[in-house]
């Protein structure tokens, strides 16, 4: 007679089974996995947050100025952050070029990358300026109070042309998250906010025997300021 239950399968079954129970202990829980993609995503999304937060500055101390200026600058960002978000958008495939590169340890794919990003970033700045100085005898159609339009062109182009220096520091800042080394652009994008402000405080209402440049001033002090951003940050990874 043969026993009913046969020893000799039973081993295999067992060592599968500790082998799964083991697997399924080395994975993540989901608050580790949730631990380490906030880790992982909080300088990114702060980084991008600080670009846009110039913006903001800006309108929040033209409110100062006048209505008509306060409108002119909000009308003016919503005019350029589709573009800008654009730029985000399509800068952003330098990181990912940068960190395949590295993977594939290819350094000169990876400086390639760079470099290609940085080219497009001034290519579509121009390209913004331009379609920007295009745009300027329509600014009238667009549903704006006669007011607005007027103070509109001048903080219009400058803000366009900061544009420039802020893709360009979005290209670094992109190369640098690839290097796994984002927390420092991180902090050099928000000095850039502090800088805005102050040459904001400086240029708009003429402190410090600067002259009181109203809503032009504001413009001036962002492109300023996105300048040293992004001459920082090219200077920190040199």
């Amino acid at each position: 007679m043969h026993a009913p239950f046969s020893t000799e399968s039973s081993a295999p079954v067992r060592d599968d089974n500790a082998t799964l129970l083991a697997a399924d202990a080395a994975l993540p829980t989901f608050g580790q996995e949730l631990r380490t993609t906030f880790k992982l995503a909080l300088p990114l999304v702060s980084g991008q947050v600080s670009q846009m937060l110039m913006g903001v500055v800006d309108t929040i101390m033209v409110g100062a100025v006048g209505v008509a200026a306060l409108g002119a600058a909000t009308f003016s960002n919503t005019l350029l952050v589709v573009p800008f978000v654009m730029g985000i958008g399509l800068l952003g495939s330098v990181s990912v070029r940068v960190s395949q590169a590295l993977g594939a340890n290819d350094r000169t794919a990876a400086a390639d990358a760079v470099r290609h990003g940085t080219w497009m970033a001034v290519a579509l700045g121009v390209v913004i300026v331009l379609l920007t100085l295009l745009l300027l005898p329509f600014l009238g159609h667009l549903g704006q109070p006669a007011e607005v339009v007027e103070k509109t062109p001048a903080f219009l182009v400058i803000c366009a042309a900061s544009l420039i220096p802020a893709l360009l520091s979005m290209t670094w800042k992109n190369h640098a998250d690839a290097l796994n080394r984002p927390w420092i652009p991180f902090w050099i994008t928000l000095g850039g906010v502090g800088l805005n402000a102050a040459l904001n405080a400086l240029l708009i209402h003429g402190l410090a025997g600067f002259p009181a440049m109203g809503l032009e001033g504001a413009a001036w002090a962002t492109l300023a300021a996105r300048i040293v951003v992004a001459a920082v940050m090219l200077r920190w990874l040199m």
